[in-house]
């Protein structure tokens, strides 16, 4: 019975001396002075975070000397700090840790652990986002590109249809007519030669008619020419051309607010054309006096008005002729409004009106 008291007492000395008396007291963050319960588990938002441990022996039998490492960092080998229960981290970023710390005289050691969240870029699913992110730009950059140049081919090919139309419709039946009419002059030359006269007259204005319009569809097609203000210059030097050898007043008038009217070329073709058969016929057959002509801007629209005091005609018999039906059909193409009215003896008054 003696033996195990004494077995018993020997025991709970020898555990009692080897219970470790290292405590972890204190931790903290310096960043924003929070000190956490060491019981419990410790778990910090990312950022580079600089801490503060603190620790003591509390056995008190000799000047203790400590050591202390941590477990997750890149340096995971003991450091001595000697008696000083103290150590800060800096700068510590996203993952698990371990401190622990020991006294190497008494061997008595403890640790404690804390974990820091990971940055987002730390994450499983960061680097596979990032490559979906550059593959799709790169496929975006490439689209854009391919895209492009399909829109600058097909504005390409819109350009050649629109000079193969132009071509065709303006040069190509005035060309028809200057070969029939010369085939009727060879066979009237020497019989009848006063008619072979007007023939070759007639020839002459058709082949001018036909370089005019080689003109215009050359000038709307040169990109520097794609604004108002040059359409209107060349508006008011044709409306000179044709309206001066006829003894007739002209005035253009236009806003200011037309500089801010982007079109592409067609636009200014169709506009122009419209604009230039209604005063071929007005210095043909209104024999009128003065004429005028006015581009203004309402709001949305785009109003086009051409007036002289003419003889003005009837709509009914003569608004079916091909000057009249060209001009419909080209407002038709600007998705625009033609309007004419004429009363004999007192004139003529053309309406287009367009939206911008």
């Amino acid at each position: 019975m003696k033996f195990q008291i004494f077995v018993c007492l020997l025991l709970s000395y020898i555990y009692g001396f080897s219970q470790p008396n290292i405590q972890i007291t204190r931790f903290q963050v310096f960043d924003d002075s929070t000190v956490y319960d060491c019981s419990k588990p410790i778990v910090l938002d990312y950022k580079p975070q600089h801490i503060g441990i603190n620790f003591s022996d509390s056995s008190g039998k000799k000047t203790p000397n400590f050591v202390i490492k941590l477990e997750g960092s890149d340096n995971i080998n003991w450091i001595s700090v000697g008696s000083e229960g103290f150590m800060s981290y800096s700068n510590l970023y996203g993952g698990n840790y371990v401190f622990h710390v020991k006294n190497q005289n008494t061997n008595a050691q403890t640790s404690i652990k804390f974990k820091i969240k990971a940055a987002f870029w730390q994450k499983w699913w960061f680097i596979p986002s990032i490559m979906v992110y550059i593959f799709t730009v790169i496929g975006l950059i490439f689209y854009l590109f391919f895209l492009y140049r399909f829109r600058q081919k097909m504005k390409t090919h819109k350009v050649q249809d629109k000079i193969a139309r132009d071509l065709h419709d303006d040069v190509g039946s005035t060309l028809s007519s200057i070969a029939i009419l010369t085939q009727a002059a060879q066979n009237n030359l020497e019989k009848a030669p006063e008619k072979t006269k007007k023939l070759l007259s007639q020839i002459s204005e058709n082949a001018q008619e036909t370089l005019d319009n080689m003109s215009d569809i050359v000038w709307t097609n040169k990109t520097l020419n794609d604004n108002f203000e040059q359409l209107t210059v060349r508006m008011n030097e044709f409306l000179g051309k044709v309206l001066e050898p006829k003894d007739i007043d002209y005035e253009l008038i236009t806003s200011k607010s037309l500089e801010n009217i982007q079109w592409a070329s067609h636009k200014y073709y169709d506009f122009y054309m419209i604009f230039k058969e209604a005063v071929n016929n007005a210095a043909k057959y209104s024999q009128a006096r003065h004429v005028s002509v006015s581009i203004l801007r309402a709001e949305q629209h785009l109003e086009l008005q051409m007036t002289d005091d003419g003889i003005g005609f009837d709509i009914e018999t003569k608004g079916k002729g091909n000057g009249i039906v060209n001009m419909s059909k080209r407002a038709s193409l600007l998705n625009g409004k033609l309007t004419i009215n004429s009363t004999k003896n007192e004139g003529t008054a053309i309406m287009l009106s367009l939206p911008v």
